[in-house]
């Protein structure tokens, strides 16, 4: 067999596992990319390791809800069981850490961060107990951290990609008012005044509960986090409007979600993992998006600079 046929082998194969696996793909990056719009909004408002304490408690919430599921049917329950219930668990449990947390752990405490690091810890540990003393969840130890695309139904995928549509379509029609209101938070200390702007913090929480309630249970916690921050911790520093800023994350997740995903499928016969893949993609395809709008930025400053009188 020659090289050529090879080739054309291995490009079939790959189309289909393309269409095998397109609605799993779309979900990857339309949740990918909401999350880190809201994670952009959060990180601006140094409340990223009170997330890793809610995306923990939503976590909790999931394997608790699965653990129910699993003891009252007797038989075992995993985390892509066709049911409502750990997703509506896995929000509650985030909007009651976030709550409890937000009032518990003043701003001004010195060492903030120390505190969500053991509640955190003390989250992990519940987690691992309850999977240990519950039937049929032994599975849902690596799947709870680490997820995989790969095995999601596509009716899972269908639901998620719309909810991530919706909260990404809201949060970029929002941008700028929230933008303006993490920058009264952390410079002046000022929680949104006006009842609009309340209301609409209001609803970015409780939209970003419900996104990372459902990517948990079906994504995965590391999904989760690396999807909420590894895109905005590079490209946050480096913006001359928001709304430029808002499409370079978006353009950066969205490749990079899409590239992490084809690689853990033609690499080694889908031996790669599609989420910790994912996982690497995404910075490195941020920091790719960063150097091309630097020289971008270069090239159109020396065209000026060669055209001024």
């Amino acid at each position: 067999m020659n090289k050529s046929s090879i080739r054309i082998r291995a490009g079939l194969r790959m189309s289909e596992l393309i269409l095998i696996y397109k609605w799993s793909i779309l979900a990857a990056v339309v949740v990918s990319s909401a999350l880190a719009l809201i994670g952009t909004q959060l990180a601006a408002r140094q409340q990223a390791m009170q997330t890793l304490v809610v995306s923990q408690s939503a976590s909790l919430g999931v394997v608790l809800a699965l653990g129910l599921l699993a003891s009252w049917h007797g038989e075992h329950t995993h985390p892509h069981e066709p049911s409502l219930w750990p997703t509506l668990s896995g929000f509650l449990f985030a909007l009651a850490m976030g709550l409890v947390s937000q009032k518990l752990i003043r701003t001004k405490w010195p060492s903030r961060n120390t505190y969500f690091i053991a509640l955190f810890c003390l989250l992990m540990a519940l987690n691992a107990c309850v999977i240990a003393i519950s039937p049929g969840l032994e599975a849902h130890t690596s799947a709870a951290y680490f997820g995989d695309l790969a095995v999601s139904s596509e009716v899972e995928a269908q639901l998620l990609s719309v909810l991530g549509i919706l909260v990404g379509l809201g949060m970029l029609m929002a941008w700028r008012r929230l933008t303006g209101i993490s920058f009264n938070l952390m410079s002046f200390e000022l929680p949104p005044l006006r009842r609009r702007d309340r209301q609409l913090d209001w609803a970015m929480n409780l939209a970003g509960f419900i996104l990372i309630a459902g990517a948990v249970q079906f994504l995965g916690l590391l999904f989760t986090l690396a999807s909420l921050f590894l895109v905005p911790v590079i490209l946050v520093r480096w913006h001359r409007s928001l709304r430029g800023l808002a499409v370079r994350i978006l353009l950066a997740t969205g490749v990079g979600a899409g590239v992490g995903f084809w690689i853990s499928l033609s690499w080694g016969d889908g031996r790669l993992p599609t989420v910790p893949t994912m996982a690497l993609t995404l910075p490195l395809s941020a920091w790719l998006i960063y150097l091309l709008g630097r020289l971008l930025s270069s090239s159109q400053r020396v065209v000026s600079r060669g055209v001024a009188p």
